[in-house]
């Protein structure tokens, strides 16, 4: 998922994410986090939803 800052992407994802958990299903993120602070992780984690971030790229 990609797009523009503030465009909603994150929301997105928990909103997808919780749905998905409530429903039954295992739920797995995956974070590409392309600045040097990781934000979004913390942010999903604090949801409740679990995030394996990767900091070196694709």
């Amino acid at each position: 998922m990609g797009g523009f800052l503030g465009s909603g992407k994150t929301t997105t994802l928990i909103t997808l994410g919780k749905y998905l958990a409530d429903e039954g299903s295992k739920v797995a993120i995956v974070v590409n986090e392309v600045g040097q602070v990781g934000i979004d992780s913390d942010i999903i984690n604090k949801f409740g939803l679990n995030t394996k971030e990767i900091t070196s790229g694709c």
